[in-house]
């Protein structure tokens, strides 16, 4: 992945994306997290603020939050997973949302692969996320909202949404951009 970051010229991130995703985060630190909770935002938190700058140690950041649950107790997992656990129902979101925006890095992931699945596919979890997290938190899941409902060439730094080069993401991708749309 190194390389592949490194020769890349998809690795750059949004940057207003960032900084959306930063106020987001840094708003729901006031929420009542458990150790684990904590940790899982501090991860989040640390990959946004990579993202700026450092797309080897963004993508190294983001690797984390899917190990760092191998680290909890059984219990602590099952309370992580919880539906009924809102503040990790909306760290999820936000899990979710950073994911998507971190494309231009993660696809990466998936060059060469038959049938690239896309770091955005679970995007309409978002939503369901935000209907049951109750009323007067659902601030805390507005900017995972929003991001759920970007056009898709937004999260390969697509500027203008009435032209997408695809044959430039095709030889990048080592895919057929078919797939994609």
């Amino acid at each position: 992945m190194r390389s592949r970051i490194g020769t890349s010229s998809l690795n750059c991130v949004n940057r207003e994306d960032l900084d959306l995703a930063a106020m987001s985060l840094h708003a729901i630190e006031e929420l009542n997290m458990s150790e684990c909770e904590h940790t899982y935002w501090d991860i989040l938190v640390r990959t946004i603020d990579n993202a700026y700058e450092r797309p080897v140690e963004t993508y190294t950041t983001f690797v984390l939050l899917y190990n760092t649950p191998s680290r909890w107790t059984h219990d602590e997992f099952q309370a992580f997973i919880d539906p009924h656990n809102v503040v990790a129902q909306i760290l999820l979101a936000h899990f979710i949302a950073v994911q998507a925006i971190l494309t231009p890095i993660l696809y990466l992931e998936r060059v060469g692969f038959q049938g690239v699945d896309a770091p955005t596919c679970v995007l309409s979890w978002i939503e369901g996320i935000y209907r049951n997290v109750p009323p007067h938190l659902r601030h805390h899941a507005e900017w995972p909202r929003q991001v759920s409902r970007y056009p898709f060439m937004r999260f390969l730094g697509q500027r203008d949404m009435d032209y997408f080069d695809e044959e430039a993401l095709a030889l990048v991708l080592d895919v057929d951009t078919s797939e994609l749309m």
